[in-house]
């Protein structure tokens, strides 16, 4: 458990400079979100499918790369019993508004629905596997520097190492 928290603080960490960064590769691309929640994961290719559900966290980015674009990438946290899963990767979001806010003088979107592919790596029990996966989900914004999101995901790994649902929510910070 040690070790899972060190990687998501070094996780946000990197992230967190990136995000203020401004020259070379990420000009142009900005911080929209950094998503942080909590939720399940329910992997329905094993023998007792109950055993490797689990509660577990969920931390992400979104870059904006195009009005209607997203880059997200991710760190997902498993367990329950004796089984630990984590998923790393990105994703490819397109973003569908919803309602406005004409608040201060200027139009921005209340809610926001997202849909995408995704892709990265897949940890089960030791067990390590490449991961593809497709994503929904929802984001609506309270004021301007906090919302929250709900979301839900199939993934699917290389060897039936993991094809199982995670749902996630929390809290979103611009």
């Amino acid at each position: 458990m040690k070790n899972m928290a060190a990687v998501l603080v070094g996780l946000l960490l990197v992230l967190g400079v990136v995000s203020h960064s401004q020259a070379g590769a990420f000009q142009g691309v900005k911080v929209q979100d950094i998503k942080i929640g909590g939720g399940f994961l329910w992997n329905d290719k094993v023998n007792d499918p109950l055993d490797t559900a689990g509660g577990g966290l969920h931390a992400s980015v979104d870059f904006t790369l195009l009005p209607q674009i997203v880059l997200t990438p991710f760190y997902e946290f498993s367990r329950r019993n004796s089984t630990t899963t984590t998923l790393i990767g990105g994703e490819f979001h397109y973003n569908i508004p919803v309602g406005k806010d004409r608040g201060k003088d200027r139009r921005k979107e209340q809610g926001m629905f997202y849909v995408g592919p995704g892709f990265g790596v897949a940890d089960a029990a030791g067990a390590t596997e490449f991961h593809i996966n497709g994503i929904g989900g929802f984001k609506y914004n309270l004021t301007d520097r906090v919302g929250f999101f709900v979301q839900g995901k199939y993934t699917w790994a290389a060897d039936d190492l993991l094809n199982g649902v995670t749902a996630h929510s929390g809290l979103c910070f611009r």
